[in-house]
């Protein structure tokens, strides 16, 4: 019996375990999702302590926090975090998590390096 050509499919499914974390401008994001995937959005699981002011100029974000407690700076204003706690922030909202706090993050369009900018 020869071996059969696997098939491109439609749809990604990938365990949290099977991706290697990476440092961001955020904390430890591990991107179980990427632009590489598909392109409509992506997915990290993103550990945040106290991270870096930035913003995105086409990425919108959506934030889901899972685990822990912190802030979050949305350009002057912040707003307490804690499980449960979901966030949408549009392009060009400066923004940065302070405390220690996981959370899923959906990029759309699909999060990439060249748009995330620092002040």
């Amino acid at each position: 019996m020869g071996e059969q050509a696997e098939t491109a499919k439609a749809w990604v499914a990938r365990a949290l375990e099977e991706v290697t974390p990476v440092r961001s401008r955020c904390g430890s994001s591990t991107r179980v999702l990427t632009a590489t995937d598909n392109p409509t959005a992506s997915l990290h699981i993103t550990h945040i302590q106290d991270s870096e002011k930035h913003y995105h100029k086409k990425i919108a974000e959506f934030y889901y926090v899972v685990e822990g407690t912190g802030r979050l700076e949305l350009d002057e204003e912040e707003i307490e975090l804690r499980p449960g706690v979901a966030v949408y922030i549009p392009p060009g909202v400066r923004h940065r998590g302070k405390g220690d706090f996981t959370a899923a993050i959906f990029c759309v369009p699909p999060f990439t390096e060249e748009d995330s900018f620092a002040d």
